[in-house]
């Protein structure tokens, strides 16, 4: 049986000391199906980070799109206006550049399903 106090107890021990070095990675992912043409297609699209000047993992992967997008609004490289998806109105390559120079580095695999 497992026991989510004993669990939790058990990870707790595991933790660095405090003040310790926390070194923080992460990997969000996704995967798409759909039509393309007349054959189905998957796209998966990751998004990996390592340790990175002080921030944790979260701060890393979250805190940068905003930042981005708000530089992006600044100077004038969003023109749509308006409440709208990013997928919308922001120039996927152009924002992924921008992750890169963050070291959050962006993977798309495409495959042709049967």
């Amino acid at each position: 049986d497992v026991i989510p106090i004993a669990v939790l107890f058990k990870s707790l021990a595991q933790l660095p000391p405090e003040g310790g070095e926390v070194v923080d990675y992460g990997c969000s992912r996704v995967i798409a199906r759909g039509m393309k043409g007349r054959g189905r297609v998957e796209y998966e699209a990751l998004m990996l980070n390592r340790p990175y000047k002080g921030l944790t993992n979260a701060q890393h992967r979250t805190g940068h799109s905003p930042s981005i997008g708000a530089r992006m609004l600044y100077k004038g490289e969003i023109k749509k206006r308006g409440v709208f998806p990013p997928e919308r109105g922001v120039e996927p390559k152009l924002f992924f550049k921008e992750l890169a120079k963050r070291e959050l580095e962006i993977r798309v695999i495409s495959r042709e399903l049967m």
